[in-house]
């Protein structure tokens, strides 16, 4: 069986305009392999660069950590031009309005003196786990961590949290293949002699294909 090398230690395929610019498939059958199984892992939207082109990510940067943390070169990364700033403020007031939609939600709670009552905890515990998995893998990956921070958080909302460990939902089957198309360049019977129709396992950054 051949699974996916790490990103950076292989060659990336594709083409320089990729219509789904926001997930890369991280696998793909060695040429010349035969009844091989490949795992193919789809990573989730929005965390890779939206260019693609054929050299290593270690040498295009991908892999570059900078040493020091600078404003400045965090507002060049990601302020490029004024539809990137739009982008950005869109964000904003996606995450502001889904965690202040919960925290108003918790405060009427308590002005209403039910903020402890089983049914309404077991509620919101849900809304919360279902307001990190719309914001996507940075809130999920922060999900996780609360699951196991008993001390400062209480026990049912832990216990809801939990499911983002090993429950996380996909994204849609249709979307992953057009980006394995995508990078691949070709479609995927020319490339797999089978692949699974769901995914064998969905986690915070991507999912699998088997």
């Amino acid at each position: 069986m051949l699974r996916a090398k790490a990103v950076g230690q292989r060659p990336v395929i594709g083409t320089a305009a990729p219509v789904l610019p926001k997930h890369r498939l991280l696998s793909r059958p060695k040429r010349g392999c035969t009844n091989a199984t490949t795992v193919a892992r789809v990573v989730a939207p929005g965390l890779l660069a939206t260019r693609v082109n054929p050299e290593m990510e270690l040498d295009n940067d991908f892999c570059n950590i900078i040493s020091k943390y600078s404003p400045e070169y965090v507002r060049k990364r990601t302020l490029k031009s004024p539809a990137d700033f739009v982008q950005v403020l869109a964000r904003i007031v996606d995450v502001t309005t889904t965690l202040g939609f919960f925290y108003t939600s918790l405060w009427w709670d308590r002005v209403l003196g039910r903020g402890d009552t089983p049914e309404i905890v077991r509620t919101r515990a849900a809304q919360l786990r279902e307001a990190l998995t719309y914001l996507g893998p940075s809130f999920i990956k922060a999900g996780q961590v609360l699951a196991n921070r008993p001390d400062i958080m209480r026990e049912d909302y832990m216990n809801e949290l939990c499911v983002l460990q090993d429950d996380v939902p996909p994204f849609p089957d249709k979307t992953a293949f057009a980006i394995m198309e995508q990078q691949l360049g070709r479609p995927l019977e020319e490339v797999f002699s089978s692949i699974s129709e769901r995914p064998v396992a969905a986690a915070s950054l991507g999912q699998v294909y088997k």
